[in-house]
């Protein structure tokens, strides 16, 4: 997803332009049903590399994967887990609900 390679470019080099990363969240929200596991966790990982705390964003990043990792249709990697985890950590964002499914699915992965 174009969104989401261009936020993780962003975010891979440093790169700080608050209209275009407020227009990225924009849009992510906007089409976030959209997103594949993978690209829902590279989403966060950059908004907490660039320091962006888009609580909207956030939110609509927990509800789409608890709603994937409740579904158990398509498990998410240990890699994606952890860098959602650690986004919000970064972020000094805890999503109790979030985490606790991240957890559930950690066990999952590990068993």
């Amino acid at each position: 997803m174009e969104l989401v390679n261009l936020a993780w470019s962003c975010a891979t080099i440093g790169y700080v332009d608050m209209e275009l990363l407020e227009a990225i969240a924009a849009e992510s929200k906007a089409k976030i049903a959209e997103f594949q596991p993978f690209n829902l966790s590279i989403m966060a990982w950059a908004m907490a590399k660039l320091c962006l705390n888009d609580a909207p964003l956030l939110d609509a990043i927990a509800a789409e994967s608890m709603k994937l990792l409740a579904s158990g249709e398509i498990v998410l990697r240990s890699q994606e887990l952890a860098n959602t985890a650690w986004a919000y950590a970064t972020l000094g964002v805890v999503h109790g609900p979030l985490l606790d499914s991240i957890a559930q699915a950690a066990i999952t992965n590990i068993q």
